[in-house]
């Protein structure tokens, strides 16, 4: 509670205590908002006797038929040790490291133990009954404990029907503080105005006739019995104790302060006839306990701090003092009260706005309650321009004094004259300092809007049709006639004097006036890009004008540069009807929806409205003031606001209200029913393949009233937020996957959650999917082809084993087949040879007979080539293969033929065989014999000269890996004749030229220096 609210309270406190003969002129917070839960709402029952709210942000509810938690959106009710739900009496419950210790009551609406403690942890929703968790068996018999609480710093403390009292710290050591017998029994009993601080205890009797205080540090005991007509009444004001002494019949009361073991007397003021007294706790703040106060003619109030303030007027109040149990509190503005009609729910809305003049429930403002002026001098004594009345209001005491113009005019404007106040209205009056008004001036116009002092004498009057100026020496009234217009229609609604110039704007502009009220400048409402102007604030050369339906402009005249501002621009409306600036340089706006706050340096606009404490939202033109303490005042249609800008807190856009998942709900395709997971909920939520439906319950925990807005984003699958009509996400069939579900949160009031939650979900892969099905299957793949190839294997080294004994087989008779081969191949070469040699004899003996020598050289060329086709032959015996010759040995043989039978001197030969061919087919091996052999036959026939060796050369060489060149020369005479080529005709040359075709060869020959024959022919055509 700040120092502005506190202030608030104090005046509450003595203005409905002490003065009840001041009409309700001011109140500090709006009407409360009260909610009301019962069975309807999932309450399982409506005798509601305790709440308190556990470290998550939940409350907790305990009631007749058990225990309720609630988040805002529904009931979960927790059924405790082996009792159904609904069997189980909580009548108290206390929260003891992040334990709900619970104590049972006796059936029926008293609060009586039945003397059994159950201990829940509230995050795992798991109820024992035993002392185990929380340090071990208590020293006395838990079933005789009547009573249960704790002192401000969180101990707990536990009455005992032998009326022994014993304390258990949060290290879980026990200590007896009360032993048996030392008190009286009647102070053992479950008594909701029993008190436990850090070193006093409060025990009270059921009837409130009598109180023990005892103080743990002195080990002190005082004791107060009342009379027979007083009750006393015992609450917690911070660090110390009070009572109040009620007296039956009597109007006045007593506060007493309890101070070294005596009672010291604060005030006897008190006249409200006090019902009753609630003390309750403020959770998580043990040192601010507070008291609630039930009076028949005000209604409920809290008392705190040595302040009061009513919570709900006696008409509000939804139960009398025997059907309240217990309060409960965890911030300033929400009030849980519990009850036997169920649970109410109470906000409260603490303003710093102050309200004058204001007069509640009324559905339509009357004109007398209209604001049009207000002036203070030192906030507390304030004038005001009503309507019609003229009201001098006191701020302390709240007192007004009310008066009349003459005729009832309405009055428009105020302004200080020493100890009096000039009045405007259809004329210029003067109340002075005993309450008398006197009418100065009669003026043609219908209303003086603004009144400003131009010097001691002079006043410059801004009315409905021009300016005016008053002389208060002479008492003389004159129109400026350079701010008339031809019209006469010229409204002027505010003034101001900044060194020598007077600036005054109305609804044709901003216009300057020197001292002299010379017209120095006019700016047009063309020009300003407005209809008209209602107010307007200074600061250098910048202009802050407020317009009616064109927002805020920002004009600097000397640059004129001009700035809007609308309600696109954040404001509340377009109507800007008051302007005034605080001590911090912010701009306070009234405006026709609301007042708001503008940040001239950084633009960002505040609004106020009756959610904020306003009593209304629409504000009058001219009707604002600044006092020179800061202090401001906004006149309205209904009374105006008092407020210290200093003192009011900026909205906030974001609550830090805890922002839980309540519950997760999963569908089991299998058992087709929905199934709660058990709390605490997971940090992931792993999602079976075939359950991909699942439900999200969600709760910002700040119990406002009113609707929620959730919206959620599936991170990793989809970058969209989706709004939530409610507070559960249904999501169904999400891809297999990792994914991160993200949720936001706003408020009834517009407040997001400055937390987002992040709930991480795994949708399990489907094992067939899964990379260790995937790993199992290449793995079986991989032993099933191996099974396979093993198989393979064998079998075919089966068929390689029958097929070796075939190949064997088929190879023993191939062999006996090639052996049979050889042989007759080697009697075929044989024969062969047996038969050439036969010819060879043949032509020997037919030679001998021949007598011709023409005949004789036939039979020896025959015998020659009879020979060479031999020589081939033995070539081939010799040789391994049997269809291939030696290259080189067979062409060396038939040179050493010829040489072996003609004479050496005869003929020379010179053989070079540079070829990398080795072997030759058979069949061509002939053809290049007999081409060799003829080739010598003519060389040796024809060009032998007597007497001379005839040479001749054998060359055969690779002209190319694919090409063959034998190259035959000698240096005889050549075939006879002239033309050497004629020698084609003759039968040698023409075997040849046969035999090179066979060959497919090519023959060149070259007669100009012997004879020179060159045969070239591919590689392949001779050898394989």
């Amino acid at each position: 509670m700040n120092l502005h609210s506190t202030t608030y309270l104090v005046f509450l406190f003595i203005f409905f205590l002490f003065n009840e003969n001041i009409s309700g002129q001011y109140q500090v917070s709006t009407r409360p908002d009260i909610r009301h839960i019962t069975q309807a709402d999932g309450l399982d029952d409506q005798a509601v006797y305790k709440c308190l709210r556990d470290s998550l942000g939940y409350i907790w509810l305990a009631h007749r038929k058990g225990l309720n938690r609630y988040d805002g959106h529904s009931m979960e009710s927790f059924p405790l040790s082996k009792k159904k739900r609904g069997q189980t009496k909580i009548i108290q419950m206390v929260l003891f490291n992040d334990h709900l210790i619970l104590l049972e009551g006796l059936p029926g609406f008293h609060m009586v133990s039945a003397k059994h403690i159950y201990f829940l942890c509230p995050y795992s929703s798991q109820s024992i009954d035993v002392f185990d968790p929380i340090g071990g068996a208590p020293p006395f018999d838990i079933e005789e404990v009547e009573w249960i609480d704790t002192d401000d710093e969180g101990h707990l403390l536990f009455l005992v029907a032998d009326e022994s009292l014993w304390h258990l710290d949060q290290q879980f050591k026990w200590t007896q503080i009360i032993a048996p017998g030392d008190i009286p029994n009647a102070y053992f009993n479950p008594n909701r105005n029993h008190i436990f601080t850090s070193n006093q205890i409060v025990l009270s009797d059921f009837n409130h006739t009598s109180f023990l205080i005892l103080n743990t540090a002195t080990s002190q005991n005082f004791e107060l019995k009342a009379d027979d007509v007083g009750q006393w009444y015992v609450f917690p004001d911070r660090d110390s104790i009070k009572v109040f002494r009620r007296i039956k019949g009597e109007t006045q009361h007593a506060i007493y302060l309890v101070q070294n073991d005596s009672l010291e007397l604060i005030t006897e003021e008190w006249t409200q006839d006090i019902s009753s007294f609630f003390n309750y706790s403020y959770s998580g703040e043990y040192h601010r306990p507070q008291t609630l106060l039930l009076t028949p003619n005000k209604g409920l109030g809290r008392y705190a701090n040595s302040q009061y303030d009513i919570i709900l007027p006696a008409i509000d109040v939804p139960f009398n003092e025997y059907e309240f149990n217990s309060a409960f509190s965890y911030d300033k503005d929400k009030l849980w009260l519990c009850t036997t009609k169920g649970l109410f729910i109470v906000s409260i809305q603490s303003t710093p706005f102050r309200r004058w003049l204001h007069q509640e429930k009324v559905p339509i403002p009357r004109l007398s309650d209209q604001m049009r002026s207000l002036y203070t001098a030192d906030d507390s004594i304030l004038y005001a321009g009503q309507w019609v009345d003229f009201t001098i209001l006191n701020l302390k005491t709240g007192s007004t004094e009310r008066y009349n113009l003459p005729n009832k005019d309405v009055i428009y404007s105020l302004y200080p004259l020493g100890d009096s106040i000039l009045i405007g209205s259809d004329g210029l009056y003067l109340f002075d300092k005993n309450g008398l008004i006197k009418r100065l001036a009669n003026i043609p116009a219908n209303s003086v809007w603004d009144i400003l002092q131009v010097n001691t004498e002079d006043f410059v009057l801004c009315t409905n049709k021009c300016l005016f100026l008053y002389n208060r020496k002479n008492n003389t009234l004159r129109k400026l006639e350079n701010s008339c217009t031809k019209t006469d229609i010229n409204i002027y609604y505010k003034a101001i004097l900044e060194n020598d110039t007077i600036w005054i704007a109305g609804d044709a502009g901003v216009i300057a006036l020197d001292r002299s009220y010379n017209l120095i400048s006019q700016i047009s409402k063309n020009q300003l890009e407005t209809k008209n102007i209602l107010t307007f604030h200074k600061e250098g050369p910048v202009f802050w004008l407020g317009t009616y339906n064109n927002g805020l402009l920002k004009w600097n005249y000397k640059t004129d540069k001009l700035q809007i501002y609308t309600v696109a621009s954040g404001l509340p409306s377009d109507d800007i009807f008051t302007i005034l600036q605080d001590d911090e340089g912010y701009l306070w706006l009234g405006t026709s929806n609301g007042l708001a706050k503008f940040d001239p340096s950084t633009e960002d606009i505040s609004v106020f409205s009756e959610e904020d404490g306003l009593p209304f939202t629409e504000f009058n033109r001219i009707s604002a003031f600044k006092s020179q303490n800061g202090i401001m005042y906004f006149g309205g249609l209904n009374g105006f606001i008092q407020f210290n800008p200093k003192l009011v807190e900026t909205p906030f856009d974001t609550t830090s209200a805890p922002f839980r998942i309540t519950k997760i709900n999963q569908y089991d395709v299998k058992t087709d029913q929905w199934r709660s997971l058990p709390q605490p909920l997971p940090n992931e939520l792993q999602i079976l393949p075939g359950d991909r439906i699942f439900e999200v319950e969600l709760a910002l925990l700040d119990f406002e009233s009113g609707p929620y807005q959730y919206q959620y984003q599936i991170k990793g699958l989809e970058n969209a937020w989706y709004p939530v009509r409610n507070n559960v996400i249904r999501i169904n069939n999400l891809p297999y996957g990792q994914y991160n579900l993200l949720i936001k949160a706003q408020n009834p009031k517009g407040l997001v959650a400055d937390t987002t939650i992040e709930l991480p979900i795994h949708v399990k892969t489907p094992f067939y999917m899964s990379s260790l099905f995937f790993i199992i299957v290449f793995l079986a793949l991989i032993i099933i082809i191996l099974l396979i190839v093993k198989w393979r294997e064998r079998n075919i080294m089966m068929e390689n084993i029958k097929l070796e004994q075939e190949v064997a087989r088929k190879t023993k008779a191939l062999t006996l087949a090639l052996k049979t081969k050889e042989v007759l191949l080697k009697e075929l070469k044989h024969r062969t040879q047996n038969n050439l040699s036969i010819m060879e004899s043949m032509l020997e003996l037919q030679k001998d007979k021949s007598s011709t020598a023409e005949a004789i050289e036939v039979l020896d060329k025959t015998q020659n080539r009879l020979r060479s086709i031999s020589l081939i032959h033995h070539n081939l015996d010799m040789s391994e293969s049997v269809n291939q010759v030696h290259f080189n040995n067979f062409i060396r043989d038939i040179i050493q033929q010829f040489q072996s039978i003609l004479q050496s001197n005869i003929i020379q030969f010179d053989l070079k065989f540079s070829s990398s061919l080795t072997y030759v087919l058979m069949e061509k091996a002939v053809p290049i014999a007999l081409i060799i052999n003829e080739m010598i036959t003519n060389s040796f026939k024809h060009g032998a000269i007597p007497g001379k060796t005839l040479n001749i050369a054998i060359d055969i060489a690779d002209i190319d890996d694919d090409t063959l060149r034998i190259l035959y020369r000698d240096d005889g005479n050549g075939p006879p004749g002239e033309n050497k080529k004629d020698s084609e005709n003759q039968l040698g040359m023409k075997l040849i030229n046969l035999l090179c075709k066979q060959i497919k060869g090519q023959l060149k020959e070259d007669y100009s220096q012997g004879v020179s024959y060159e045969i070239t022919l591919r590689r392949k055509t001779i050898a394989t």
